[in-house]
């Protein structure tokens, strides 16, 4: 998928004044995006603000392009071992300063837990197993410019860097072997540097708000296990209702795509299972979103903000057999001071 005419469509909607609002409200329950949605907003100079997000994906049976493969049709094709189901959760700390009025330093620092559940055809029969990883997971430093700014919309762009600090040695034990290297999605980062580009436009009318934010994440070489991990481009847009001082909803929809990896960790073996298979890695989603973000205009707990989103996919077009999602649930905390 390609995002130029996404961020043609930035531009041109910077150039068109919302509806009308006297001046920018940063103190809106609407004015940060859903909490599914990173770098969407700057703070004035001198702002902190301080984050946590619960980030959970669950995946269930596997999929090739928009098909659904059951367990034995995938050992059909030559494969000793099935994963039926995934669970990843992802702790999120997340750190935001502005030293300028035109620029926002966002750090984040992700902790993941995996589980992964497969089976294993035996000679007298299939035995079910589950794996697990955890760990720190890639660190993200990113910078977020304002560009453009009128008295309702606002253009901001990024870019960031994405730190080889998960791990991707990850190992528990299986049926086939004790200590055994897990495949690519119990891995915890890319192994390599990453960039990190992004486009973001925001506006606030009376009553409600929209916005529209493109990214990237694209390794930027093979790692020491001799392979590159995918190259990511999303596109996401969401429009968010205010019905109080302290409480909005959102409706938020994404899509995604993603590149198989270039090359392989040597240490793998993709007839093994689907999850080794580096050629089988890539694919296209689209998802729906549903949100809350709850604000405290004054008093003890002003400048804390509560959100929960929650996803279903509406499309999947995997490079198959791969485990697809079946649901994403984010909840967070953020407190600007």
């Amino acid at each position: 998928m390609r995002y130029n005419s996404m961020f043609s469509l930035l531009a041109a909607l910077a150039l068109v004044p919302a509806v009308a609002q006297a001046d920018w409200d940063p103190h809106r329950p609407d004015s940060h995006a859903p909490i599914g949605v990173m770098g969407d907003h700057v703070h004035k100079k001198g702002e902190w603000m301080v984050g946590y997000r619960l980030m959970t994906m669950r995946m269930s049976g596997n999929r090739d392009g928009t098909d659904t493969l059951s367990a034995a049709e995938v050992r059909e094709r030559g494969y000793a071992m099935v994963p039926r189901r995934m669970l990843s959760l992802t702790h999120m700390l997340g750190l935001m300063h502005a030293p300028t009025d035109w620029l926002t330093i966002m750090v984040m620092l992700p902790v993941q837990q995996n589980s992964m559940d497969l089976e294993a055809g035996m000679p007298l029969g299939s035995t079910k197993f589950t794996t697990h990883s955890a760990g720190l997971g890639d660190i993200t430093a990113t910078g977020l410019f304002k560009v453009l700014e009128g008295s309702s919309y606002r253009l901001q762009l990024q870019a960031g860097l994405g730190l080889p600090s998960g791990g991707i040695e990850v190992r528990d034990d299986t049926p086939m072997a004790a200590d055994a290297r897990l495949p690519y999605p119990m891995r915890l980062g890319r192994g390599s540097l990453a960039a990190l580009p992004g486009a973001t436009f925001l506006t606030q009318a009376n009553g409600w708000s929209f916005g529209v934010q493109a990214t990237g994440q694209w390794p930027l070489y093979r790692n020491q296990d001799r392979y590159r991990t995918s190259r990511v481009g999303m596109a996401t847009t969401w429009a968010a209702v205010t019905w109080t001082r302290w409480l909005s909803t959102s409706l938020r929809a994404a899509a995604s795509t993603r590149s198989n990896y270039v090359g392989s960790d040597p240490d793998l073996n993709p007839q093994m299972t689907p999850a080794a298979d580096p050629k089988l890695r890539g694919g296209s989603e689209i998802d729906g979103f549903a949100g809350v973000n709850l604000l405290a205009p004054k008093g003890p707990l002003h400048g804390h903000r509560v959100a929960i989103e929650f996803g279903l996919p509406l499309y999947r077009n995997l490079d198959g057999p791969q485990l697809q999602n079946t649901w994403m649930a984010t909840a967070g905390w953020q407190y600007s001071f």
